[in-house]
């Protein structure tokens, strides 16, 4: 026994003093665990290898980060996926999941057009929009460019534009993220600013931020997040008819939430589609080239299924669980730090599988994870989330059936399709004592453009003829319908056709799963030809709120998806990894490492333009230092 304990000491002893010959005391490779292999999974893993090239381009390899990422599903993509119409691999791909990425999206964009990717998807035909209230066309006739258009303008008066002009101040607070000067500038830079100790380790910014709510203030978003959208835009001059038809059409499509339950910062996410893009073949390729282009290791299915994470406050502590031996302990390099309080986090699988991380990067809904927390005292929320159903299908229908509006058979009417709860709203509304929300039509437009309101009573026709079932009251199908692109048909000419008719692949999401019969009515008996269904819970409810999940749930353990109740696409995914890598790369490698320190343009004394790049294409935008962002 005494000489299994003196080949045990000798052996740490071998050990430590090989770590410390290593020079200047450089710190071990860190193991780090990323939980979900969706955008921000997959985007933590990429800034990660990032840094990692840096540090061996600086011949610190050895200082960097051992990364695996742990995904349940069998697939690389979270939010994103695609199906094939008819199942055919020779057709495009279609997105069930996140579909788009707007122009102010500048990670996706960029990744995008380093990775070689098309961002051609079709998105959509060119047909006309239209809003339905489920008993009539609000308006209709609307095209791409409808912020201008003079339906608009007739209808609403200048609301549309003030709605602009609101979601373009909120756009260019939220494009700060990416910009290198507001990112790593000093405090000791800042000529506003006294240098005092401790300023030159400080980012004006605030940069990376501690918690949402910090990233809230940083974007000046707080008050807006704790206001509903519907009351906030009123309040900021646009008119209850707009908000209830218009803004609301576009909180349902991106968010499932009416506009008096979203927050304001919802509300105005869903308007800055602007230059919306979407990847040929899927969205979900931004992200297979991050994982795969970050060498992280990857475990998917029941191998990466985690179902558990201890916190352990020292290595000895995880040895005297069991959780690994002192051999194994030594070798994986932690002989320097037996003793020392430095919390590791043992992860463990469904599949069997153990071991222990310096860091663990959660990016998955909490609320579905199926993860126990263990000796820790950290608490994630559990967010509610819409439950979405997404419905794929080809029809060889040049539009929806015109009486499932309520029209003639040989009307016309939008393929894309817009929803808007307000006529539910006033059939729910006590008539004995109505709300503001629930004036009539007229009166709402009056507040807006007293010429339409005019128009809409007298000539009686505006804004069109619908369903009007008043035993019934008014039924909303879907969320959205749209006719996304044209297929070749499989389906040969019938007797007095002089050619097969057209076929069309059309998207719809809807609260509630949408049957066969539904279907039917919506598009004409025969008339669907394919049809594939998806379930989600696509995003959190986005409900007025000042508090958040933590981003650092405990030490070394950072829970990424918090960023979601704030803002929930794609896009901010990214911004959240990249923030919590950056305040593991700060703990570990130092201030300079992550901002860049006294060679950054903005620390001279005199500064150029040509210090300064195009944030948009910006080349070092997923880098470490001045210029990175």
């Amino acid at each position: 026994m005494l000489l299994k304990w003196s080949l045990f000491l000798l052996a740490l002893f071998v050990a430590s003093s090989s770590q410390q010959q290593q020079p200047g005391g450089r710190p071990r490779t860190s193991k780090v665990a990323i939980i979900g292999a969706g955008p921000g999974g997959t985007s933590a893993a990429f800034f990660l290898s990032k840094a990692q090239e840096k540090l061996e381009a600086l011949g610190r390899g050895s200082e960097g980060f051992d990364v695996t990422v742990f995904e349940r599903e069998e697939r690389v993509g979270g939010r994103t996926a695609t199906v094939r119409p008819y199942d055919d691999e020779s057709l495009e791909p279609v997105e069930l999941g996140a579909s788009i990425f707007a122009s102010v999206n500048l990670n996706l964009q960029r990744a995008a057009k380093d990775f070689n990717l098309s961002t051609d998807a079709k998105l959509g035909t060119n047909g006309a929009i239209g809003i339905w209230d489920g008993q009539q066309f609000l308006i209709e006739g609307l095209d791409n460019s409808w912020w201008n258009s003079a339906r608009m303008l007739w209808r609403y008066g200048y609301s549309p534009m003030k709605t602009k002009n609101l979601v373009a101040d909120v756009v260019s607070k939220f494009v700060r993220l990416y910009d290198p000067t507001y990112l790593h500038k000093t405090q000791a830079a800042e000529g506003s600013i006294v240098a005092t100790t401790g300023s030159e380790n400080k980012t004006t910014s605030g940069f990376p931020w501690a918690s949402i709510e910090d990233i809230a203030n940083a974007m000046e978003l707080s008050g807006l997040v704790a206001v509903d959208a519907g009351d906030y835009f009123y309040e900021q001059g646009v008119s209850k008819l707009f908000v209830e038809e218009v803004v609301e059409a576009a909180s349902l499509v991106n968010y499932g939430q009416e506009i008096y339950s979203i927050h304001g910062v919802g509300g105005h996410v869903s308007l800055a589609a602007s230059g919306a893009k979407g990847v040929r073949g899927g969205n979900s390729q931004v992200f297979q080239e991050m994982l795969g282009r970050s060498g992280a290791r990857l475990k998917l299915g029941v191998q990466g299924e985690v179902t558990g994470l201890a916190r352990f406050d020292t290595v000895e502590e995880a040895i005297k669980a069991g959780k690994l031996t002192h051999a194994q302990a030594i070798e994986r390099g932690y002989a320097n730090e037996m003793g020392d309080k430095a919390t590791k986090w043992w992860l463990g699988t469904k599949s069997g599988y153990g071991d222990l991380y310096d860091y663990v990067f959660i990016a998955a809904p909490w609320h579905s994870a199926g993860i126990t927390l263990l000796n820790t005292r950290a608490v994630i929320p559990s967010a509610k989330y819409v439950h979405l159903h997404v419905t794929i299908l080809v029809t060889n229908a040049e539009q929806p059936d015109p009486r499932y509006f309520g029209r003639g058979e040989k009307d016309s009417v939008p393929t894309t399709v817009l929803t808007s709860h307000a006529s539910i709203r006033k059939t729910k509304a006590p008539s004995s004592s109505p709300s503001f929300r629930s004036f009539s039509q007229s009166t709402l437009a009056l507040l807006g453009n007293p010429v339409a309101a005019i128009a809409n009573i007298i000539a009686g026709w505006w804004p069109g003829s619908g369903g009007d079932n008043e035993k019934k009251g008014p039924v909303i199908d879907f969320n959205s319908l749209s006719y996304l692109a044209e297929i070749p048909a499989r389906q040969g000419a019938k007797d007095g056709e002089e050619e097969s008719p057209k076929e069309h692949v059309v998207k719809l999401f809807s609260e509630k799963e949408l049957s066969d019969d539904h279907l039917e009515a919506i598009f004409g008996k025969g008339r669907v030809l394919w049809t594939h269904r998806k379930q989600w819970d696509a995003y959190p409810y986005l409900t007025p709120t000042r508090d958040f999940a933590p981003l650092q749930a405990d030490d070394n353990l950072f829970f990424l998806n918090a960023f979601e109740r704030l803002i929930s696409t794609m896009e901010t995914s990214t911004v959240s990894a990249r923030n919590a890598v950056a305040i593991v790369l700060q703990r570990k490698l130092g201030f300079d490492f992550v901002h860049g320190g006294q060679a950054c343009p903005w620390e001279k004394e005199k500064s150029t333009d040509d210090d300064n790049d195009d944030n948009k294409f910006n080349k070092n935008w997923a880098d470490w230092g001045c210029k990175s962002g």
